[in-house]
């Protein structure tokens, strides 16, 4: 039986994604470079059955601490997750920018009028623009994989907040970003902020490398709806003419109602679309 705080019985586990990597590697869409540049090509494509008792239990006991190391206790076995057990357990470094939108570098010149005009539409310049929608194609999948799978939200997926076009700005400008850090740092604010609680892929793979026996709770199998990958394109509107991609024919929302159909949660859920909050460390 796996045991955790009694605010966490009722907690939602969202369901994570994963890229297929290799196809879009090969599709002639370009957005893919930007995560690899960020060390990202094997997270974004991480696969496993996810526990929801056993991450349940994993954020109950969650605590970060001010030099970048991760403790937790599941079923009585200890986690302490070290810096460099980022590259060993999710393939990228503790190394880069510890940036959020609320924690913004000075010496960063970051405009985000400019920075969202650099992403739009040629036919959308000019308008009020509110949905991804509005966004070209690689920005647009960027995005996709920004709000399932780097800093994973519960719905509101077709929204341009503020946090996400300085996040999308700083990845298409090459600013290596510390992920170890922005990882726990949206794990705390999920967990504290009584939000779905993210990264079931992820942290299922940080239980098995520390040894939590995950025979004890029910395994959740993915699916064709947790995978980001050729048929979604076509969901999101996303067509390939002659060997050029581009936006479908006009419809009345051009695709953004899919997005926020992806994951329906309930409306309590919607909490998530803040701003990322400063991490507060344990001593």
């Amino acid at each position: 039986m796996v045991t955790y705080g009694l605010r966490f019985h009722h907690r939602v586990v969202l369901a994570p994604k994963l890229m297929d990597f290799t196809y879009f590697a090969s599709s002639g869409l370009y957005f893919h470079h930007h995560l690899e540049f960020q060390g990202l090509k094997h997270f974004v494509a991480m696969s496993s059955s996810y526990f929801e008792d056993l991450i349940k239990a994993f954020y109950s006991n969650l605590r970060v601490s001010k030099d970048g190391y991760l403790y937790s206790e599941v079923n009585k076995t200890k986690i302490k997750m070290k810096p460099a057990d980022w590259l060993i357990v999710a393939g990228f470094k503790y190394e880069g920018h510890k940036l959020s939108f609320t924690n913004m570098p000075e010496d960063i010149e970051y405009d985000r009028d400019t920075a969202l005009a650099s992403m739009i539409r040629p036919e959308m310049q000019g308008r009020n623009v509110r949905n991804v929608g509005s966004l070209n194609i690689n920005d647009r999948l960027l995005h996709y994989v920004y709000v399932h799978i780097l800093a994973p939200r519960s719905s509101n997926f077709a929204q341009l907040l503020q946090e996400d076009i300085f996040m999308l700005w700083a990845i298409k400008n090459n600013m290596l970003i510390n992920w170890p850090h922005f990882i726990m740092e949206h794990m705390i604010k999920c967990r504290d902020n009584e939000m779905p609680l993210p990264y079931g892929i992820l942290i299922t793979h940080i239980m098995s490398h520390y040894g939590v026996d995950l025979s004890i709770d029910a395994a959740i199998e993915l699916g064709w709806s947790h995978c980001f990958y050729k048929k979604t394109l076509k969901k999101l509107n996303v067509v390939n003419v002659n060997g050029v991609w581009q936006h479908g024919r006009v419809n009345q929302d051009d695709g953004q109602n899919a997005e926020d159909d992806d994951q329906p949660m309930p409306e309590e859920h919607v909490a998530d679309i803040g701003p990322q909050p400063t991490l507060q460390y344990d001593p």
